[in-house]
């Protein structure tokens, strides 16, 4: 789940492509496809949303 979140922020927050923020987890830019759209299926659940929550915290007070 933090990876997910993780990578939705760098998208969504930074200039990164889909495939450098594929290259900085060794992952290819489909897999980073994949986790954008399983945020965007996740984020309204209670138990997505718990289990992230310090992760998304941390994110805004570091504004990375």
């Amino acid at each position: 789940y933090n990876r997910i979140v993780l990578v939705n922020h760098l998208k969504q927050n930074t200039t990164m492509t889909l495939q450098f923020i594929g290259s900085f987890f060794e992952l290819n830019h489909d897999t980073i496809i994949y986790y954008l759209g399983q945020y965007h299926k996740l984020k309204t659940d209670k138990f997505f949303r718990e289990c992230t929550s310090n992760l998304k915290s941390d994110l805004k007070r570091l504004a990375l």
